[in-house]
C-alpha cells in the first residue's frame, strides 16, 4: 500500500514571536501482513505490517541548519474491521508502533530525540475486480 503522510511544522523565532509553517512529507511503502475473521459482510483483522520509507522531504531545509536520519524501514502493526459490500470494500484500522521511527532530528546543533513512528486511523476504500 502506498501510503503519503503530511506533517505541518510550526516555527516560533522566540525573539520576535513569529511564526513560520513548514511542511514535512514522508512517502512510503506498507506491506501488511493481516490475518482475521469475516461473517457474512462484516470481518475483522488484525496483524504486523512492515514500512518502508520511499522518499523525506522537509520544508525545514530551507530555514535552518536542519538534519534528520529515519529509519529505511520499520515495523508496526495493524488492527481493525470493514465490511465487503459486492465489489466494494470499506475498512476502518488503527495502526501502531513496534520500532522507532527514527532516532531523533538536529536543529542548528540541537538533537531533539523522539520514540517511535506515527500511530494513526486509516480509513480506506477498495474495489475488487
Amino acid at each position: 500500500v502506498y501510503t503519503n503522510i503530511r506533517n505541518d511544522i510550526y516555527i516560533e523565532n522566540i525573539n520576535t514571536r513569529d511564526e513560520d509553517l513548514r511542511e514535512h512529507v514522508i512517502n512510503r511503502l506498507d506491506l501488511p501482513v493481516l490475518l482475521g475473521y469475516k461473517w457474512s459482510v462484516f470481518k475483522i483483522e488484525t496483524g504486523p505490517v512492515g514500512t518502508v520509507i520511499i522518499s523525506d522531504k522537509s520544508g525545514l531545509q530551507e530555514i535552518t541548519d536542519y538534519d534528520i536520519t529515519l529509519s529505511t524501514a520499520t515495523i508496526g502493526f495493524q488492527a481493525g474491521f470493514g465490511l465487503d459490500v459486492s465489489k466494494l470494500s470499506l475498512d476502518f484500522k488503527y495502526e501502531g508502533n513496534l520500532s522507532k521511527l527514527g532516532n531523533g532530528i538536529k536543529v542548528n546543533g540541537n538533537e531533539y530525540n523522539f520514540d517511535s513512528r506515527a500511530r494513526q486511523f486509516i480509513f480506506s476504500i477498495g474495489l475488487f475486480f
